[in-house]
């Protein structure tokens, strides 16, 4: 499972307004994965409320290193049931909004990659991300090569290993005019399947 569970404080709560509770939606989520039965859960947002959600997903012995809150950490998370090894966090090369456009360089969004022990000699190569957000052409300029360099990286693992692919990868505009960089990056680049 893969979920961008939208950590961000809400301002409006903490001021007494009328929006969500995004402590308890935390718990909530996890509730929600525990009952699942998901081996495995990767997460984008994943920032203040980690402690929230991570003590309702008593049945996934494995995790990756927590990074913090907004502005320091970049809010992904992998949760399984499964060992993992190798995790490495890289941070896009691109980014475009500071306040607007998403706020995407607030933030250090990228790419957290490990390798998943599922048994029997069987490991996946494991990448969770957060693309750059919004519609705005230096947003989508920025997607475009977030997509390149999780592609280049993908590749230059030379291994023969399984490899999913994951996270938020904010595609606003998913058809053939406006996949930005998903078919030549993914598709024809690193012979990926859509699940899409």
């Amino acid at each position: 499972l893969c979920l961008n569970v939208a950590g961000l404080p809400s301002i409006d709560y903490i001021t007494g307004g009328e929006d969500k509770n995004v402590l308890a939606n935390q718990a909530d989520i996890g509730r929600f994965v525990e009952a699942g039965g998901f081996d495995i859960f990767a997460t984008q947002e994943d920032f203040g409320y980690h402690s929230s959600l991570k003590k309702t997903l008593a049945g996934f012995d494995y995790e990756t290193q927590h990074t913090g809150g907004v502005p320091g950490g970049d809010g992904m998370n992998i949760y399984s049931k499964y060992p993992l090894y190798n995790e490495t966090r890289i941070k896009w090369e691109k980014a475009y909004g500071v306040i607007a456009n998403g706020a995407d360089e607030m933030t250090p969004k990228g790419i957290l990659y490990c390798v998943l022990d599922l048994g029997d000699g069987v490991l996946v190569d494991f990448y969770d991300i957060h693309a750059d957000a919004y519609g705005d052409s230096g947003s989508r300029e920025a997607r475009r090569d977030n997509f390149r360099q999780l592609s280049e990286l993908i590749n230059s693992k030379g291994t023969d290993r399984p490899v999913i692919a994951t996270g938020d990868f904010n595609t606003y505009f998913y058809d053939n005019e406006y996949d930005d960089g998903l078919s030549e990056y993914f598709l024809e680049g690193c012979g990926m399947k859509e699940a899409w």
